[in-house]
C-alpha cells in the first residue's frame, strides 16, 4: 500500500518539475543545458587528452598514476573555473572514457593482476 502511494508522490514530483522547467524563462533552461552537456563535454575532451597522453607511457606506472590524478583534478578546475560548467559531470565523464578506452594501457594495474 505505502508503494502504490509512494509512486503516486514520485509521479506528482516528476510531473511538477517538468511543469517548472518549462515555465522557467530562457536564461534558467540555457544554464541547465550548458552545466549537463558542458560538463560532459568537457570531460570527454580531457579523456581523450589523456588516453591520447597515456599512448606514450606504457611500462611506467609513476608517470601513469600522475598523469590520471593531476588529469581529474584539472578536469574539474578547468570545468568548473574557467568553463563555468558541472565539474563533477566532467570528472565522471573523464572517468568513464578512460576506463573504456585506456584501462588496456594501464600497466601498473594488469602487471600486478597477471603477477598474482
Amino acid at each position: 500500500m505505502s508503494f502504490t502511494r509512494g509512486a503516486g508522490h514520485a509521479a506528482v514530483v516528476a510531473r511538477s518539475t517538468l511543469h517548472l522547467i518549462i515555465q522557467l524563462s530562457p536564461r534558467p533552461r540555457r544554464l541547465f543545458c550548458q552545466l549537463s552537456l558542458g560538463g560532459p563535454a568537457t570531460g570527454l575532451a580531457f579523456g581523450m587528452a589523456m588516453t591520447a597522453w597515456l599512448r606514450f607511457m606504457y611500462n611506467n606506472p609513476m608517470a601513469e598514476i600522475t598523469l590520471t590524478v593531476l588529469t581529474a583534478y584539472a578536469t574539474y578546475v578547468v570545468g568548473d573555473r574557467l568553463f563555468g560548467v558541472s565539474g563533477v559531470l566532467a570528472v565522471v565523464i573523464l572517468g568513464a572514457r578512460a576506463f573504456t578506452a585506456a584501462s588496456y594501457q594501464l600497466s601498473c594495474i594488469f602487471n600486478a593482476l597477471e603477477d598474482r
